[in-house]
């Protein structure tokens, strides 16, 4: 994460400490937003990058459409499929699940998986 994005967070943080309880409930919404939206969890950003490989399907899902468009062996409704993803800001269960399947199967193809 770069310094700009941890200085925002921060200071979405710090309003933890008002007074006001919209304002506190605020801010907790906007930083869990935050950090799905870098395809982080709250454990990545309190191991500092120590936090344990997550699997398939469980990282910045925008680089895991990409991934698996980058890859071969797609069926025309599979790229149909991850093509129409980008379109969305976040995803369903089912389109993360089906996101993690064609990720794991990508990445056995290649030895990575």
């Amino acid at each position: 994460m770069t310094v700009a994005l941890r200085t925002r967070l921060a200071n979405i943080l710090a309003r933890l400490d008002s007074p006001f309880d919209g304002e506190k409930l605020a801010a907790a919404t906007l930083a869990s937003r935050e950090v799905q939206r870098l395809g982080l969890t709250w454990c990545d950003l309190i191991a500092g990058g120590d936090a344990p490989p997550r699997p398939a399907g469980t990282g910045n899902w925008r680089q895991e459409v990409q991934e698996c468009l980058a890859g071969a062996g797609l069926t025309g409704w599979e790229t149909t499929f991850l093509t129409s993803l980008l379109a969305f800001r976040a995803l369903s269960g089912r389109q993360r699940a089906v996101l993690a399947r064609l990720l794991g199967r990508q990445r056995e193809r290649r030895g990575g998986g």
